[in-house]
């Protein structure tokens, strides 16, 4: 169970957390969850060594790119958020964002277990 706020909880279906650890650098190998709405999966290293980290997080579409995508870098006790970064995408002239969002030659972000999860019928 995720808790986006106090009023708020989305159920996780799907988890992954495959870490490669060696001589005290963790690689996120295959790190994703999923609700049964939205995919989100993150990629880059930790470093015990030098307390330092690189991670990518993205929120994904269908075919695995990023629609939103974040940086988190620097030392572990400081680390800093960069900016989110939007995929290349189109928007259609619509009420509903959701649903006017065209991904147009993504760049996949990820390809590991999780599944995007199954739209309704």
């Amino acid at each position: 169970m995720v808790i986006l706020d106090k009023n708020t909880t989305s159920k996780i279906t799907a988890f992954s957390s495959i870490l490669d650890v060696n001589d005290g650098i963790i690689n996120l190998t295959d790190v994703a969850i999923a609700t049964s709405e939205h995919r989100m999966a993150a990629k880059g290293w930790v470093n015990l060594n030098t307390d330092s980290l690189e991670v990518n997080i993205a929120l994904l579409n269908e075919d695995g790119c990023s629609i939103f995508r974040q940086n988190i870098k620097g030392q572990i006790k400081k680390p800093v958020m960069g900016k989110v970064h939007a995929g290349k995408i189109l928007l259609a002239p619509v009420s509903n964002l959701a649903k006017s969002v065209a991904q147009v030659d993504c760049e996949v972000f990820y390809t590991g277990s999780v599944k995007h999860p199954e739209k309704e019928k």
